[in-house]
């Protein structure tokens, strides 16, 4: 099966007028403003969630005792070096975030396939909404090992506002009216603490002191 280079929609097509008015006001308060993805970098929802702050937050600081060599194996991921097929929800919602996301993929041996998995139930299949779409546009699986689409989804994640910091997330402090978090602390590799200052958003979990 031809194997697609390039996808050409963009993130508009998924917003609604009055939706992308009410975005518009939620990044004004945000953009100078820093967010923390915490120790869940190494899970796909994590890379997602990254990107989407990435466009909304001045700058995105991902926390995670093993995101200092993006390359190296996943020592905390069971299913790393296991076959996966990403559902066509993520091939969508990645196509949106990656303009280059389907060559990438394909350039390290991830194959999109038409995603009907042709389930039945006691003989009976599954019918698939083929009339819903056009010839040749019905939705993609991409089927790949974990192992491989990571390091792609980590080197498509990194730009100008994303950095990343070796170390796990061991609290947050709010501040005196309790509406808002001022500090998160972190312990480095080296077992220092380290303390970041001017956060608005926390996203992951967090072990306590």
């Amino acid at each position: 099966m031809a194997q697609t280079a390039r996808y050409t929609g963009t993130p508009r097509e998924a917003y609604t007028p009055r939706y992308r008015r009410s975005l518009r006001r939620k990044v004004c308060r945000l953009k100078h403003c820093s967010a923390y993805l915490a120790n869940r970098s190494e899970t796909i929802a994590g890379i997602i969630t990254a990107r989407i702050c990435a466009d909304h937050f001045e700058r995105v600081i991902i926390i995670d005792p093993e995101i200092e060599d993006p390359e190296k194996p996943k020592t905390r991921i069971l299913q790393y070096n296991a076959s996966h097929v990403f559902l066509s929800l993520f091939v969508e919602g990645a196509r949106r975030l990656w303009s280059n996301f389907d060559a990438e993929m394909i350039a390290v041996g991830g194959r999109f396939n038409i995603a009907d998995t042709q389930i039945h139930y006691s003989g009976i299949p599954l019918l698939n909404p083929y009339h819903d779409y056009l010839p040749g546009q019905f939705p993609r699986t991409l089927n790949m090992r974990r192992s491989l689409a990571q390091k792609v989804l980590h080197r498509l994640l990194m730009s100008s506002n994303v950095t990343r910091l070796a170390g796990t997330v061991r609290g947050v402090r709010a501040t005196e009216d309790r509406t808002s978090i001022e500090t998160v602390t972190v312990r480095q590799l080296d077992g220092s603490h380290l303390s970041l200052d001017n956060v608005a958003l926390v996203a992951g979990q967090f072990k306590p002191l």
